[in-house]
């Protein structure tokens, strides 16, 4: 018989019968006692209640004494295994799991349940977190954020007396990065361009980090969005503007997600691409002025 070890306490009882012939209707009379062959792990009251101290073999003998004619009687020893329960962990104290560097850092607790729900307390919380270059945890299971990215946290509760140990599912966070202010450089906004710059004229992004506002925070990919295309283009990898008429052209620019770092997106930078003057020249005649005689 296997109990564990949150069991509701058995009750155990003493029937006595003729010896060698159990088939007869129970002998009454004489009182019970009992013999606890592992008070370690069980012990038994006069009531014959076991309770149960601890996992591991209960070992009980019960005794009769004698009355009415017939004498005194010992059981055979009872034996029966109290398994330690089985608890699940859960991690707890967190609102989001979608989260940004710049984020307050949690406090995580656990909560350890057993197989009905109830509590199940005990045993000592062990965290840990990786990859630790975005994110670390302390004993305490105070969750610091360092860079964006992945990070996976999970607990470890010890087992204790009657209590397994208990392992949560790992709990993963997408961390986000700092925030980036980003700049159009190339041309100044309200600026005028001649037609003739075009394949000439080349732009850039740059970024700083939003917080102090002159930390350089390079990376990600670049692209650049042109209000009329008819007017302007820009290509995302070289930055060069190509022009296909005159008119007003109105760029913005985005520095894509990296290492770090949030996507920023600049203020658009607005320019006037204007006509070219041009000067003519007549070309196949000579100015001169030649002399008739007769």
């Amino acid at each position: 018989m296997l109990f564990r070890s949150d069991d509701a306490k058995p009750t155990l009882g003493v029937k006595a019968f003729k010896q060698g012939d159990i088939s007869q209707a129970a002998i009454t009379g004489g009182s019970v006692t009992w013999t606890e062959g592992s008070p370690s792990v069980c012990t038994i009251d006069g009531s014959g209640v076991v309770t149960f101290v601890t996992t591991g073999t209960c070992k009980v003998t019960g005794h009769i004494t004698s009355t009415n004619g017939y004498s005194g009687a010992d059981t055979t020893e009872a034996s029966f295994a109290i398994a330690a329960v089985d608890r699940t962990a859960t991690i707890t104290g967190y609102t989001a799991t979608t989260v940004s560097v710049e984020d307050a850092s949690p406090d995580l607790d656990v909560t350890v349940t057993k197989h009905d729900g109830l509590a199940a307390t005990g045993g000592e919380a062990t965290w840990s977190s990786s990859p630790t270059s975005v994110c670390t945890i302390t004993s305490a299971g105070v969750l610091s954020w360092h860079d964006g990215g992945t990070c996976t946290v999970s607990v470890t509760v010890a087992a204790v007396t009657g209590y397994k140990e208990a392992v949560s599912a790992d709990l993963v966070f997408t961390v986000g990065g700092i925030s980036r202010t980003a700049a159009l450089t190339g041309v100044a906004n309200g600026a005028t361009v001649g037609f003739d710059q075009t394949g000439v004229l080349t732009l850039d992004i740059t970024a700083v980090r939003t917080d102090d506002g002159t930390t350089a925070a390079p990376g990600g990919t670049k692209s650049y969005a042109e209000s009329a295309e008819s007017i302007c283009t820009v290509n995302d990898t070289t930055g060069v503007v190509s022009f296909s008429g005159v008119g007003t052209c109105s760029v913005t620019g985005t520095i894509g997600t990296t290492t770090g770092y949030k996507e920023a997106t600049t203020s658009a930078v607005t320019f006037t691409v204007a006509t070219v003057a041009r000067s003519v020249a007549l070309t196949g005649t000579t100015n001169r002025s030649e002399e008739h005689t007769s």
